[in-house]
C-alpha cells in the first residue's frame, strides 16, 4: 500500500500512450482521500486536456508510484455529488502549481488496486 509521508506531495503516473500503446510517466500533484488519491487533469497552456488524461480514459489501470513504492490503480472521473466532494482537494492543488483552475479542471480519483 502506497503511504505518502506527511509532505509529499507528488506522485508519478504511468500511462498507455493512446496512440502509440508505449508507457509514459508523468509527476503530477496530489491529495488524499481516504484510501484513494486525487489528481487535477488542467492543461495549463491549452483549452483541452492533457494527453496523460485521455490516456488513462482509453486504459483506466495506471501505475502509480510514491517514496519508491508502486502500486496499480484505477483510475476514475466522479460526477455528480462525488465531484463535489473531492472539488476542494482539486483546488487545494491549484496551490501547488501556483496557478487558477478554472472550474473545467477534471478531477480524477486514483483507487489503488489490492
Amino acid at each position: 500500500m502506497l503511504t505518502p509521508t506527511g509532505h509529499e506531495r507528488i506522485l508519478s503516473l504511468r500511462t498507455r500512450d493512446r496512440h502509440s500503446g508505449e508507457f509514459v510517466t508523468h509527476p503530477l500533484f496530489f491529495r488524499r482521500a481516504g484510501d484513494r488519491l486525487v489528481i487535477a487533469a488542467a492543461n495549463e497552456t491549452a483549452l483541452y486536456k492533457p494527453e496523460w488524461y485521455l490516456n488513462l480514459k482509453e486504459a483506466p489501470i495506471v501505475e502509480i508510484e510514491m517514496n519508491g513504492d508502486t502500486t496499480f490503480a484505477v483510475a476514475t472521473t466522479p460526477v455528480g455529488t462525488e465531484r463535489l466532494e473531492i472539488w476542494p482537494l482539486v483546488e487545494e492543488l491549484s496551490r501547488d502549481t501556483e496557478r487558477f483552475l478554472p472550474r473545467n479542471v477534471t478531477g480524477i480519483v486514483l483507487t489503488p488496486m489490492e
